[in-house]
This record gives C-alpha cells, structure tokens and sequence, in this order.
C-alpha cells in the first residue's frame, strides 16, 4: 500500500499486529463456517475435483493384462482476494490524558478490528443467504405459515424439516454434513418447538447451559450466529438488526481446509492481518490501520449447503 505526503516512521507494529491477530469478537463466526485458507498469490485458481473416485467400476486385472487407466478430471476456478482495512487516529494528548486501564493505541486496534470482523460476518452472512451460492433450488426451501417453528399451532416438525436438508446434501456429495447455522432468535424458538422438546430437550445434559440447543443436534455441531449491527444511518436513532435473519443452513464445514478439501465455503487468505503505524505531522496524531492485506470469501462446492428460509416470523 502507497502513502503520499506528510507521513513519518510508517511501519509494520509488531506488538499491535500480534493483538490484532488474537483479538476476536466472540459473537463473530465468518472464521468458524467459511474457514481461512492461506494462498500464495492475491489472484489466482483452486482446483476443483470431479467424481472419479465415486463411479464404481471392477479393478480385477486379468492375466498379463494392463491395469486400468483412472483419471480426474479437473477444473480451474479463479478467486480475486481484496484488501479491506480501517484506520483510526491518535494524539499525544489522547496518550497523556488518558487513564488506566484505557490505552489509545490498543483501543484503536480494538476498534479497527471490531469494524473488519464486522465488515466480514455481514459478507458471509450475505454470502450464505444468496440463493444463486446453492446448487440448485432443491437446495434451499422457505418456511410458511405452519411450517415455521414458532407457529402457535406446535404441528411444525424443525427436527423433520433438517433431515430433509441433510438427505439433499448427502445425495448431492455423497457426504454427511457437518454443521449447522441457527441464528439467536432461532435457537431460542427452537428450543421450545414441541417437537424438539419430545424428542431432544430432556436427553441433553447440557441444555440448560447452551439456553436449550445443544453443541451438536442430528449429528450436526451448531453454531449460533448472534451478531449484529446498527442498520440506521448515523444521526438516526440507533435501531441493532441482527446479521443472520432467519434462516437456519445445514453445510459441510472442513475446520482446517485446504484448497482440495470439500468445504461449502472457503476464505482465500493472501498475508494475513497486519497492523501498520505512522506519524501525520499536520495532524500531531499518529495512523494506527489495521488491514486484512487479502481476502475472498467463495463458494467452494455448491451441493455441499441447504437453507431453510425463514423459520421464524
């Protein structure tokens, strides 16, 4: 990144950078459902594999004859990291009068990063609601009148409603997903459906600790999507929406991919986070920026996800 004029002792703080990486806001869970992978290059392509190794056919070699000839076949698809990054000012004077425990520079870390976290959960969230990030139609179904888990009536069926989802993406994959996005308020309706209570609630040691959802349901760890953020304009009445809506997806989720492996979503990570520090003499202030140098979040294996649209009203 280029700086033009007035600049002094910019440079890479190394103390700060390490703070950035570990701070982490813990309602935020883009890290958790579209894991990083670390790249080379700011563009480039992943591979994407066929199903060779799932069309069967007899490996018996007859006498002096030839073994049979397999290959993949594979496609490239290219992925374009961007740069996003927040910036905040301090003063000598914000430094001297400031009390303990408050530390302008590390809040001002705080504060960038709270603001990338933020900017990332809400492209993945948007990322994930999009039908057009699912394989075809019969991979998401929205929920109405009583068919959502919060209908008044108790004849919805959410445990029926995720086999469903589950059965889609194992015949897409043939593999069985791993994990499932229940957003705050959906887990709280969740837990006092009828169905789930006769057939969950009361087998679970744990529930009274998770607010009745346990850490994993049908086979499947759940990960609760709580965040949100102020979706009035500035000098409005602050009103907080919730990122994650009302719609439950059902994925496989590798927690450590890599470029090969089968994950719905992956991030594309060129370099990391880092914190960068410089002197603006006009300003009698110092520049703390935090910048993730390279990101795109993409989907990586379009079977491998169902949603379930708007469970709750």
């Amino acid at each position: 990144m280029a700086f033009e004029g007035g600049y002094k002792g910019l440079h890479v703080d190394s103390m700060l950078t390490a703070f950035a990486i570990q701070y982490r806001n813990a309602p935020f869970i883009a890290d958790i459902i579209c894991p990083r992978v670390g790249v080379k290059k700011a563009t480039d392509k992943y591979p994407t594999y066929g199903k060779e190794n799932l069309r069967w056919q007899s490996g018996l070699r007859g006498d002096k004859a030839p073994s049979k000839e397999v290959k993949w076949t594979i496609s490239a698809t290219p992925y374009d990291t961007n740069p996003y990054a927040f910036n905040s000012k301090v003063s000598e004077k914000d430094r001297g009068n400031a009390d303990a425990p408050i530390t302008p520079d590390i809040d001002a870390v705080v504060l960038c990063s709270d603001m990338l976290d933020l900017d990332r959960e809400k492209r993945v969230a948007d990322l994930f609601r999009a039908t057009g990030s699912y394989a075809n139609s019969s991979h998401y179904r929205p929920l109405t009148g009583g068919d959502r888990w919060d209908d008044s009536g108790n004849v919805s069926t959410p445990l029926d409603d995720i086999t469903t989802g589950c059965a889609q993406i194992y015949l897409a994959t043939n593999r069985q997903p791993t994990h499932i996005i229940l957003p705050f308020k959906v887990a709280l309706k969740l837990s006092r459906n009828q169905q789930y209570i006769g057939e969950v609630k009361y087998t679970k040691a744990d529930l009274v600790e998770r607010g009745g959802i346990p850490p994993v349901l049908l086979g499947l760890k759940v990960v609760v999507g709580g965040s949100g953020y102020v979706s009035t304009k500035k000098g409005q009445t602050e009103v907080l929406s919730p990122i994650w809506s009302t719609d439950a997806i059902i994925l496989i989720n590798e927690p450590n991919p890599t470029l090969k492996s089968v994950s719905w979503a992956k991030t594309m990570d060129w370099m990391g986070r880092v914190v960068r520090k410089w002197n603006e003499p006009a300003l009698n202030s110092d520049v703390v920026e935090v910048e993730e140098q390279g990101l795109d979040e993409v989907i990586t294996a379009s079977g491998a996800a169902y949603m379930l649209q708007t469970v709750i009203s």
